[in-house]
């Protein structure tokens, strides 16, 4: 047998011609149910919602070459919810008869509406905001917040919207115990879907959910590989990637950009809250690639497609927390560090927990690095 070796590089008709190879592919049957269940983490309830995609007959669901059913686990980006991937999830099961599963982070499931699309905009007319819903019944209000404005990454995100808790709120001990939640809730999901004598787990995160993936690879027994498209690696290689290209990356014939390495300084308590701005921020950068820098004049004409963006609304979660986040805001990091302990000591006094407990909660999360 020739071994294969992938190429260094693939050119946009390739790319082409194998998507249009993959669409043309017969359709199967296939069936979409959620699953919505509760775990108790850290002293409190959580309740997540997950939705299973796969063929009507289960039969269809090929084997790999360990013998075992071929089940794909998938994770939106850092602001999303499962609507994120629902694309990615229906083709593999449609296409090629996986069992998959879409996951969501914790607090993203909209449980009030049978749609699961998010309300109205995520800042409201009286400047209150949206925040996560972390268990059914249970909701963030006003009180247990304040609204602030941070103009410190100005250069990458703008001005940022910022839900910032309260000390000894409700909402200050989700956000500091969440990423507990995410891990023991993501491992329950892959627990219940793909029972690990019969299914191998294939892993794909979309950005900050990518280094999310790259952690459950040491955390889910079956998982048997990361397909990496559109994929974030590691927290650690996040930061020296803009170490190597700075925040906004590079881009070739000009200077780097001057904010090399620099730390994040997110709190565990601060809430990213998502506008229409974030939607047309990508716009120029997505431009500049075919056009060329120097075509920069022609991103006035980018005017026009913001707009539609403005009062459209918000129907996915689109709100961020950055407590496990590195410098790009993906995820485990040494860089994490300061603002997890922050956390984790807010979690130790809840729970007047000893110092072993508390050591041990703190490596486990900022261990998964490599």
């Amino acid at each position: 047998m020739v071994p294969w070796h992938p190429p260094e590089f693939v050119s946009r008709e390739q790319c082409i011609k194998d998507t249009e190879e993959v669409l043309g592919l017969p359709d199967l049957p296939i069936k979409s149910t959620e699953d919505i269940f509760r775990i108790g983490v850290l002293g409190l309830d959580w309740d997540l919602g997950m939705v299973v995609h796969e063929p009507v007959d289960d039969r269809k669901i090929p084997t790999g070459a360990d013998g075992k059913k071929i089940g794909f686990f998938l994770l939106h980006g850092g602001s999303s919810d499962f609507k994120g991937i629902e694309r990615h999830a229906q083709l593999l099961a449609m296409k090629y008869g996986c069992r998959v599963v879409a996951g969501t982070f914790p607090g993203r499931f909209y449980f009030p509406d049978p749609s699961r699309d998010w309300p109205g905009d995520t800042i409201r007319p009286d400047g209150t905001v949206r925040t996560p819903i972390w268990k059914r019944g249970e909701l963030i209000t006003p009180d247990q917040y304040d609204v602030i404005k941070d103009a410190s990454k100005r250069n990458r995100y703008g001005t940022r919207t910022l839900a910032k808790a309260k000390p000894e709120s409700v909402f200050w001990y989700r956000m500091a115990a969440w990423p507990a939640a995410f891990e023991a809730g993501m491992i329950e999901a892959c627990r219940r879907h793909f029972p690990e004598n019969d299914f191998s787990v294939y892993g794909q995160g979309h950005s900050t959910g990518g280094p999310f993936i790259c952690m459950l690879s040491q955390r889910i027994p079956n998982m048997a590989g990361v397909c990496a498209t559109e994929h974030s690696p590691f927290g650690y290689l996040c930061s020296e990637r803009d170490v190597w290209g700075g925040d906004l990356g590079k881009i070739t014939g000009f200077a780097k950009d001057g904010n090399i390495g620099r730390k994040r300084s997110d709190p565990f308590d601060e809430l990213y809250i998502r506008t229409w701005r974030d939607l047309a921020r990508y716009l120029g950068p997505e431009s500049l690639g075919p056009r060329r820098p120097e075509r920069a004049d022609a991103l006035t004409g980018l005017d026009g497609r913001c707009v539609r963006f403005v009062g459209a609304g918000q129907k996915s979660a689109a709100v961020q927390s950055r407590v496990s986040s590195d410098p790009g805001g993906h995820g485990f990091s040494r860089r994490s560090c300061p603002r997890q302990r922050g956390a984790h000591e807010n979690e130790q006094r809840r729970n007047r927990s000893f110092d072993k407990p508390f050591c041990r909660l703190y490596a486990r999360t900022i261990g998964p690095r490599r």
